[in-house]
């Protein structure tokens, strides 16, 4: 028999079967539901336009300021240049969580595989993680 096993460090392992294909999709539907009811894991896909919005807004502004300086190689300019760079990064990031937050409405609307892709892809993130692991029964002859 197989068990999608949920732990995390404020609470004791439990788990659902999942030894057949429905009770598969079920396991996956039930766990995407209490991260999101009891852990509010999914909050920063609610948001992700709006964060997105302030990372483009910072990165105009800083890229105006760079644009319009005297090129020098002034300490300001450098940690402008920077940020820059950590903007660009962060709003990869967001823009990635446009394609999570789709999933995300998905599965609130009971699709099994979209909650299986979504935790799949997040199930490295604190308050997460799961893992599928094989009971044996031991009164079972081995095969």
């Amino acid at each position: 028999m197989k068990i999608l096993l949920y732990d995390n460090r404020k609470i004791d392992p439990f788990g659902w079967d999942i030894s057949t294909k429905e009770k598969m999709r079920a396991g996956f539907l039930a766990l995407f539901h209490y991260l999101d009811k009891v852990w509010k894991c999914y909050g920063e896909l609610e948001r992700y336009e709006e964060e997105l919005e302030k990372v483009n807004q910072d990165l105009d502004r800083i890229e105006n300021i760079v644009e319009d300086s005297i090129p020098d190689d002034s300490y300001f300019i450098k940690i402008c240049k920077g940020a820059i760079e950590d903007l660009k990064k962060a709003k990869k990031i967001w823009e990635e969580m446009k394609h999570q937050h789709a999933l995300l409405i998905s599965a609130r609307g009971g699709n099994g595989g979209s909650a299986n892709y979504l935790l799949s892809n997040r199930k490295n993130h604190e308050y997460e993680h799961w893992q599928i692991i094989e009971i044996h029964d031991p009164l079972e002859k081995k095969k």
